[in-house]
């Protein structure tokens, strides 16, 4: 990395970085922009659920979990790291339980849910 600007783009929260970068294949220009991800770290044993899971309250954070017997519970959350349509869970919800990406607003906890699979695994809360 030859320059990196340490102003931060309101606009699009992003900062601008200059390198140099081979470039045998010849895709790229002198002087181009072009658009990176730089990953800093990878946790392997972190709990992600999808963004739209997670809501805020003047409590904090929560997610909805559904239990075994399809009722919701309402958890406190810790959140970390976003990434794409996905954020890290610090605490609060465990690996492999199932959490509510739609309708939340009517929820409270013990509400039973029926569980409607989409691309990708998500889950939508139906009331029942």
């Amino acid at each position: 990395m030859n320059l990196l600007d340490n102003a931060v783009d309101s606009m699009t929260g992003t900062i601008r970085v200059k390198g140099l970068v081979a470039n045998g294949d010849h895709r790229l220009w002198p002087a181009e922009s072009v658009e990176a991800v730089v990953t800093l770290s990878i946790e392997r044993s972190a709990v992600t659920i999808p963004k739209t899971a997670v809501q805020q309250s003047e409590r904090g954070w929560y997610a909805f979990t559904v239990k075994a017997d399809h009722t919701v519970d309402l958890r406190m959350i810790k959140t970390g790291v976003e990434a794409e349509s996905k954020v890290v869970v610090l605490d609060g919800i465990r690996p492999n339980e199932e959490v509510v990406v739609d309708g939340q607003l009517r929820l409270r906890p013990g509400v039973k849910v029926s569980i409607a699979r989409q691309a990708g695994a998500l889950m939508q809360g139906t009331f029942q």
